[in-house]
């Protein structure tokens, strides 16, 4: 199979088979790792979830291959106390006392979960079913109780190893008394507590805390391993097989070298392949200044962060568009091609994977495109071109009908779209979950994240007889050019196509003019100077209502 036939996703896939080779054991563990520090935003579906999701998909459907596919919660992690973090909770000097402590300790800031991990964890977790088809979710504050435990006392007997090991990858060296564990003190709560003696038949540990100076005794599952050889016993306690990581640690010399080594030095296990993966930015609705360099400038994007709370989350993004865009976003591209992502493009990003459907079903899609679309879906992907209603319209359709029962605001839009002829044909139930999942979600964009100039609502008879000197101050300038737009419109078929061929006979001939002359239909019908696409807009009314708006509009210039 060429290159520009075979996707991405299938290339990795074949990877991991040759990689393994006859090592290759069912079922093939899938691994990504996440430290729950705070927003748990979008950006973190790429690699962690997506990615691995679409591998599976490849091993299972091309190579007949039982695969399991996990997320591993650093739970065990110390919280930084970063100021971002500290001003979650609402006393700033309660706050700073949990510093140090493990995520999994820490009290949710709100009050309204049980911890701060169920708290940030919450709009990402229980929505991953939506962005893939089985993830099983497994913290190392579970697992140093369990799985892990075995690779713990490796560690410890075998420590003088490992610190030769750390020390090769570190600029400030470990001394040779290190012992490669941290317990939790019992005093501050900080996880950091340096070990000063352990008894693997009893697998307890002596440590003391240098931040309090306090010095205790505690069970080896109240502590951790360090970062980087923590990893590589994930990987031995979880058999995995590939995992996908942010770039920053693809670096030589970095973390994932030094828990390569550990792995096969220490745990005497062969390192999953690994897959670097570039960080989703997010593109902000208006530019802001920072200062890089000593110098200020101006920038409309910025990488998603966790710990700064930069982003949003997977539960925002399905409130506005459906999942399958999202992936098809992430899987277009290869895994280090930047990627930059804002709420209020939601239509653009939706328009143009709806292009790429129909580009599939029109028979010119090559063998990649199929592919990449079959694993844009969490499931099964439609046989056959699914009817959607372009988002835009939806737009328009939601503040045209202002009908807040979803069953009344889906049987009002497809019988508008059925009048202007948009749709032609009997839609099957999954299309008609599709069509009511895009006015829901095209509602919710609106009230969230529309810019003004697509935000409106039918001008009433009442509030036009006080607009009635602006209209016909603006209009007055194209008396002859609105009455041919108004009769060319009266004669045309009902739907945007039509209704646009009818327009642009006129506001061709208007040159510079042509955004004034549409102002003043702005305000006949909205109230205000702009608004959605024209044709799209009155093509969302009702024939009758739109020729009587127009009428009164021939009155108001005396024609």
């Amino acid at each position: 199979m060429s290159e520009p036939e075979r996707h991405w996703a299938e290339a990795i896939a074949n990877q991991i088979v040759k990689y393994w080779g006859d090592e290759l054991r069912e079922p093939v563990v899938i691994n990504g790792g996440l430290s729950v520090s705070g927003l748990q935003h979008v950006g973190r579906l790429r690699g962690e979830i997506i990615l691995g999701d679409a591998v599976r998909r490849i091993l299972e459907e091309e190579y007949g291959l039982k695969v399991k596919q996990y997320l591993t919660l650093y739970t065990q992690d110390e919280w930084k106390g970063k100021p971002s973090q500290l001003k979650a909770y609402p006393n700033l000097e309660e706050a700073k006392k949990y510093i140090g402590w493990p995520l999994a300790a820490l009290p949710d800031p709100k009050g309204c979960h049980s911890s701060w991990i169920e708290h940030f964890w919450e709009p990402f977790g229980s929505v991953l079913n939506e962005f893939a088809k089985e993830v099983n979710v497994i913290t190392t504050t579970e697992m140093y109780k369990t799985i892990l435990k075995p690779f713990v006392i490796e560690a410890l007997k075998k420590r003088e190893k490992v610190i030769n090991i750390l020390n090769e990858f570190r600029a400030k060296k470990l001394p040779e008394d290190f012992i490669p564990y941290y317990a939790r003190c019992e005093n501050c709560g900080k996880i950091k507590a340096r070990v000063t003696h352990f008894d693997l038949n009893t697998e307890k540990i002596e440590y003391h805390c240098d931040f309090c100076g306090y010095s205790g005794t505690t069970t080896l599952e109240n502590g951790k391993l360090p970062w980087r050889v923590e990893w590589a016993a994930v990987w031995g306690a979880l058999n995995v097989s590939f995992e996908p990581f942010g770039k920053d640690h693809a670096t030589p010399g970095g973390s994932r070298d030094a828990a390569k080594k550990i792995a096969t030095e220490i745990y005497g296990i062969k390192p999953p392949l690994g897959q670097p993966y570039e960080w989703v930015s997010l593109i902000l609705s208006s530019p802001i200044e920072v200062v890089e360099g000593g110098k200020k400038r101006k920038k409309n994007r910025i990488v998603m962060h966790s710990s700064d709370f930069i982003g949003f989350t997977p539960r925002d993004w399905l409130e506005v568009a459906e999942p399958e865009v999202l992936r098809y976003l992430y899987l277009r591209v290869t895994p280090m091609r930047a990627v930059a992502l804002g709420l209020h493009l939601v239509p653009q990003y939706t328009e143009e994977f709806d292009r790429f459907e129909s580009k599939i079903f029109s028979g010119e899609a090559r063998r990649d495109e199929k592919r990449l679309y079959s694993l844009c879906w969490v499931r099964k992907a439609p046989e056959s071109k699914p009817f959607r209603i372009p988002y835009l319209h939806a737009v328009i359709l939601v503040q045209a009908i202002l009908e807040e029962d979803v069953d009344s605001l889906l049987r009002e839009a497809l019988s508008r779209l059925r009048a202007c002829k948009m749709l032609t044909k009997s839609l099957s139930d999954f299309e008609l979950r599709l069509a009511r999942s895009r006015l829901v979600r095209a509602r919710n964009w609106v009230k969230k994240y529309a810019p003004s100039r697509l935000r409106f609502e039918i001008v009433s008879d009442e509030k036009l007889k006080e607009l009635e000197d602006k209209i016909r101050s603006i209009l007055m300038n194209f008396k002859e050019y609105y009455k041919e737009l108004v009769e060319n419109i009266s004669k045309c078929e009902w739907n945007p196509d039509a209704i646009k061929e009818a327009m642009v006979k006129v506001t061709s001939k208007l040159g510079k003019s042509v955004s004034e002359f549409f102002a003043g239909l702005y305000m006949l019908f909205l109230g205000k100077p702009e608004g959605p696409r024209f044709a799209p807009l009155i093509a969302s009314l009702s024939r009758e209502f739109v020729l009587s708006r127009f009428k009164r509009g021939l009155e108001l210039l005396g024609m």
